[in-house]
């Protein structure tokens, strides 16, 4: 065999592959969000507000120090 025919053969391949890929997933569907916006919205704001620590108690702010120094430090400065 000629090397043209032989790059003609692997991107035939490549196309009916690629078809059949396309078509045999055509169909499928993600996951959809049941929640409302407003339920997504409220959920959000909960998770934002239980992860601010309190700044003006001294252990919470000596344990969010440590962990901004531990993230600091493995940034590869």
């Amino acid at each position: 065999m000629r090397t043209p025919t032989k790059v003609f053969l692997i991107a035939a391949a490549a196309l009916i592959i690629g078809f059949c890929l396309w078509y045999f997933t055509s169909g499928v569907k993600g996951p959809e969000e049941t929640r409302t916006i407003e339920q997504q919205n409220r959920s959000l704001s909960d998770t934002l507000t239980e992860r601010t620590p309190d700044l003006s108690d001294p252990e919470e702010r000596a344990r969010f120090e440590s962990q901004v120094e531990m993230i600091e430090g493995t940034r590869g400065n």
